[in-house]
């Protein structure tokens, strides 16, 4: 949010106005719609704070998915409410997969407490025992109008300015040397055969990557961490943007 700011990044506030359909094709009429919605995020927001303060005893294999169920019975239930409301707020949550890019019946309640996002302008402290809000500036989340060219360009200015940029480079190798041996060094083997040493490195890649490649590191990943990444899906989000008609005039 600071960057946004600071960029004069152009940010915009969700609207509230949304149409909403039943698994039937049937519009759900706008008073319903709205305050299902409301309904949604609010046990959106539970589950999350559930999650932070009861993550060692939440049982591995249950869902976020697993969570609405149970919240609309106790809601819906028992003959509380019009019929299908259940159902209704049950196939809401799913929409939750589309921030995710992963079904709901695969969001771990143990975990979905990382998947807090930042507000705009809403500062959390999240723990593993306690959400706290810390700045109630703005309630409100917000996305970015345009893109995050100044954005990128801002966080990119010190490396820009003190590093030497290496751009279609593809790294071979990685070797490290135990933390604790006395000016260790990490050795990085380049397409053209260079070899670079640094104190440190940091290396971000993409999952799928990881899991075909993890023979690049010598010594090799931690068992821990390789059985992580051999656990974790890989997720299915898509962004699409239409392209204009060839014959479009413009």
């Amino acid at each position: 949010m600071d960057l946004a700011n600071a960029t004069n990044t152009p940010l915009h506030y969700w609207n509230s106005k949304q149409n909403i359909y039943s698994s039937t094709g049937r519009l759900i009429p706008d008073s319903k719609a709205d305050e299902f919605s409301t309904l949604l995020w609010k046990l959106i927001e539970e589950a999350q704070e559930f999650s932070a303060k009861n993550m060692d005893s939440i049982p591995k294999d249950k869902s976020l998915y697993d969570f609405f169920v149970e919240k609309s019975e106790e809601l819906f239930g028992d003959g509380k409410g019009e019929e299908g409301n259940k159902e209704l707020l049950c196939q809401m949550s799913e929409m939750w997969g589309a921030y995710i890019g992963e079904p709901v019946q695969r969001q771990s309640l143990r975990f979905v407490w990382l998947e807090e996002v930042c507000g705009g302008g809403e500062s959390l402290n999240l723990t593993r025992t306690s959400i706290t809000h810390t700045d109630n500036r703005n309630q409100e989340e917000l996305f970015v109008e345009t893109n995050y060219k100044a954005i990128l360009a801002a966080i990119a200015k010190p490396a820009l300015e003190k590093a030497e940029i290496k751009l279609n480079t593809r790294v071979l190798g990685v070797h490290t040397t135990e933390r604790e041996t006395k000016g260790g060094k990490v050795s990085l083997t380049i397409d053209s055969g260079e070899t670079l040493s640094f104190d440190e490195v940091i290396m971000t890649t993409p999952l799928g990557w990881l899991k075909k490649n993890k023979h690049v590191f010598s010594p090799s990943l931690p068992p821990r961490l390789t059985a992580g990444i051999d656990a974790i899906s890989v997720g299915h989000l898509e962004k699409v943007r239409p392209l204009p008609s060839p014959h479009t005039k413009h």
